[in-house]
């Protein structure tokens, strides 16, 4: 079988972010490899240096490594007064990245906001490859998340996040590809793996419990539209060499996505069933 490791969002187990308690469920459940989101009541874009020195602190003196950055670079508008701003909070991920020897930086989608489609799409190209050009140079990847909502917009679709990625064409340009946002964004999680399968560097594993829709949430990989069990397949023919990171989102806060323990617990459990059946190996949550 083709060996390969997990991942796990650390705030994902502890409704109130708590980093202790986050990381107490991925002891429990083996995973030693932390997309580090946030703690404490603050995303990582929010810490100061203090905060996030301790954060870091507490992590490796736990035994595990952070392997990736999830900024919410993007979650803007494109109007260029945004740059700025923009400008400095990609300075502080890509550092605080090379820090902790973590290689990959998440970005988000743009606002769509009153931009037609062939503007929006021009500027978020510009604005893409600029921040590409100071992750190249600060020796970083920045991994686009797939996200399609109303309010965010990668490239528009699949095959516009396929056209950014292509056009910008710098090894320091990934994809995060999560199905669970294209299903409930209404796009076709198969067509996403078809498209962007060369250019995947994570995958983000939640099922979305309707297509086209986040009115009801999402639920265990497998019970949802995606079709994990294919998927899994065709990124094992793709020959797919990064992480698979849990990021469950069965419960809905007032302003958030988290897990719980048990819920927690069955993701992990169920996304280890699903790797193996695919030709998968994954003991231990580890590469192998």
């Amino acid at each position: 079988m083709m060996a390969h490791w997990i991942a796990a969002v650390n705030d994902e187990p502890s409704p109130t972010w708590d980093l202790e308690e986050g990381l107490d469920v991925l002891e429990e459940v083996g995973c030693r490899h932390v997309a580090l989101r946030a703690a404490g009541g603050k995303t990582v874009d929010e810490m100061t240096d203090e905060e996030y020195g301790h954060i870091v602190r507490r992590v490796h003196g736990r035994g595990f490594e952070v392997v990736s950055y999830l900024s919410r670079l993007g979650s803007c508008t494109l109007d260029p007064e945004h740059w700025a701003g923009e400008r400095e909070r990609a300075v502080t991920a890509l550092r605080r990245a090379g820090e902790v020897g973590c290689q990959a930086v998440r970005v988000m989608g743009y606002k769509r906001g009153g931009c037609p489609g062939p503007e929006r799409f021009a500027r978020t190209r510009e604005r893409l490859a600029r921040l590409t050009e100071m992750a190249e140079s600060a020796g970083v990847v920045l991994v686009l998340e797939t996200i399609f909502a109303p309010w965010e917009s990668v490239g528009g679709s699949a095959a516009g996040c396929l056209r950014l990625v292509e056009s910008i064409g710098s090894p320091h340009l990934r994809v995060c590809l999560d199905p669970g946002n294209a299903a409930a964004d209404g796009e076709d999680p198969i067509l996403l793996v078809d498209l962007l399968a060369p250019y995947v560097a994570d995958v983000h594993v939640k099922d979305a419990r309707r297509f086209g829709s986040r009115a009801e949430g999402f639920c265990l990989p497998g019970d949802g539209v995606c079709d994990w069990p294919h998927l899994f397949g065709l990124l094992r023919s793709a020959g797919y060499a990064g992480p698979f990171t849990l990021e469950p989102h069965l419960q809905q806060t007032t302003s958030h996505h988290v897990t719980g323990r048990e819920g927690f617990l069955a993701a992990a459990a169920r996304t280890r069933e699903l790797l193996a059946s695919a030709g998968f190996s994954v003991e231990g949550g580890t590469g192998q």
